[in-house]
């Protein structure tokens, strides 16, 4: 009897123990991922925030739509078909590999090179103000070309600004996010994605910090001392990259390990001995193919969708900063960073009150729809609120379409000015309070039904629609936006997108419609396929 005891006891540990070393292997992995997806967060909030600010004072908002337009989103184009062609010959973790690689040795020479010697490597800026200074440019009407001069002038904030966008567009969202599809199972990323969110969020509270840091020190220093700081600044996105390669390392040998074990396979395996004949058909379809497939269109559409409407208020929020910088002269990096900031700051903390009380979770579990439609809804009242607000403020200054200037010129007598004040006052509270939501509805809602969608496509051809929806239709989203601005700009001759929030707001009800149209229809296959 007790050798029958002793032996059903050996067994039963004995089978327990490879559901045990499974869970520790999960448990690593999905720490390991953790920290990839605050780190890379980290580097990518800190550093954009920082070169947005720097981009807007040297330049103008509409020099930075031109940088989006003709530098950042070429490039991401062909990127996004070379990285497709790479995907029928190399891993998802190979290609992470080299990319993490490659951007390591750029953030340990290049960036500090262009930092420290940026003022012998610029144009000198009163070239570009003696050369529009006459008005001859307005009058010429090329007011695009002067543009085109001062991302010329600067071109080193031109290319770190780039950069760190390509950086986001390929290496976070499409390999990063691709390796961690191919490691989970839908189950176990449907988990994830609360651990992404939470990481994100933590990753852009600290990155307000370290802004916040990093211009109180600014602030502090000599002028002679500022580029130092700067210097430290890039050697700190360096480490952290460094940091993230070293991670992914490690994550490699324990999903190694993991194969080695035999624990479900299918789970784990990232397809780098698979030979492509084994795969499915529909792993060699063409980017035309895969954007015919209506489920993959509906996502890649509201994606775009999305940064168009995001990317039009930001641009009419970071240009009302800069004017009004300008006016008051405040410093112009300051003010847009310090206003990102408050922006960052309380939709992080709002983003983790949510975490801590499990709301994410639920709404997947209970009310998915919410998650779908919700940042739709608030991002068009957002956008009808605060074009209508653009085009009440710049009637009354005069700075708009003649039958706006016409309908508002009552409002800029003097007997009106406690009306003005009182206008300036909801529109500056609502402005911040209104991009504060779309933050936290972008990340709880959007980033979080995206993600549960992708996860519904089959593994053999995620990487590859993830070039598309993730890497390929944010920056189409933000070029589409900042190509409505500059040619209204250019078309009307205003300086301030402001001036023409009207053709935006119109813009934007167009795209609205199409974006409730699609995620009609994402709810419906939802639902059908759960």
């Amino acid at each position: 009897m007790r050798e029958d005891a002793f032996g059903s006891t050996a067994s039963s540990l004995s089978a327990e123990r490879p559901d045990i070393r499974k869970r520790k292997l999960y448990l690593v992995k999905v720490q390991l991922c953790a920290f990839m997806v605050y780190i890379s967060y980290i580097m990518v909030y800190s550093s954009r925030n920082l070169l947005n600010g720097i981009i807007i004072a040297r330049q103008s908002p509409i020099a930075k739509c031109f940088t989006v337009v003709f530098i950042i989103l070429p490039i991401t184009l062909v990127m996004s078909i070379l990285v497709r062609k790479w995907l029928s010959r190399y891993s998802i973790q190979i290609m992470l590999t080299y990319a993490l690689a490659i951007f390591c040795l750029y953030f340990l020479i290049v960036n500090p090179f262009v930092v420290y010697f940026k003022q012998m490597l610029d144009f000198n800026d009163l070239l570009i103000v003696d050369f529009v200074a006459d008005g001859k440019i307005a009058f010429k009407r090329m007011r695009l070309f002067a543009i085109f001069l001062s991302m010329l002038t600067s071109w080193t904030i031109t290319l770190q600004f780039s950069v760190i966008n390509i950086y986001e567009a390929f290496v976070q969202y499409v390999l990063m996010f691709s390796m961690f599809n191919e490691i989970f199972t839908q189950k176990q990323y449907n988990g994830f994605v609360s651990i992404i969110l939470f990481c994100e969020t933590l990753a852009l509270l600290t990155s307000s910090l370290i802004s916040i840091l990093h211009q109180q020190i600014i602030t502090s220093v000599s002028y002679c001392n500022k580029e130092y700081v700067n210097v430290v600044f890039t050697n700190v996105i360096f480490a952290l990259n460094f940091v993230l390669f070293l991670i992914f390392v490690h994550l490699k040998t324990e999903v190694t390990k993991e194969k080695a074990a035999s624990v479900q396979r299918a789970t784990i395996e990232l397809h780098a001995n698979t030979p492509e004949s084994e795969y499915d058909s529909a792993r060699d379809k063409d980017l035309g193919s895969l954007l015919r497939l209506k489920f993959v269109r509906a996502i890649s559409v509201n994606v775009i969708a999305l940064f168009i409407l995001n990317e039009f208020m930001y641009i009419s929020f970071e240009s009302g900063v800069y004017t009004v910088a300008k006016k008051t002269f405040r410093h112009v990096t300051s003010t847009v960073i310090r206003s990102t900031d408050i922006i960052r700051f309380a939709s992080s903390l709002l983003i983790l009150v949510a975490l801590f009380f499990s709301v994410p979770r639920r709404l997947i579990q209970h009310n998915w729809k919410f998650l779908a439609y919700s940042p739709c809804t608030w991002l068009i009242i957002a956008s009808i609120f605060q074009f209508t607000m653009d085009t009440i403020l710049k009637g009354v200054e005069g700075d708009s379409f003649q039958f706006v200037n016409n309908l508002f010129q009552s409002l800029s007598s003097s007997d009106n000015v406690h009306i003005r004040v009182w206008i300036y006052r909801i529109y500056n509270n609502f402005t911040i309070l209104a991009l504060i939501f779309v933050r936290i509805l972008r990340n709880i809602g959007f980033l979080i039904a995206k993600e549960t969608l992708t996860m519904m496509i089959d593994r053999k051809i995620r990487p590859r629609l993830r070039t598309i929806y993730d890497g390929m239709c944010p920056l189409i989203g933000k070029a589409i936006a900042s190509s409505v601005v500059l040619f209204m700009s250019e078309l009307f001759d205003f300086r301030d997108a402001r001036s023409f929030s009207v053709v935006m707001l119109i813009f934007a009800l167009v795209v609205f419609c199409s974006w409730i149209n699609n995620t009609r229809y994402l709810v419906r296959r939802y639902y059908g396929a759960f």
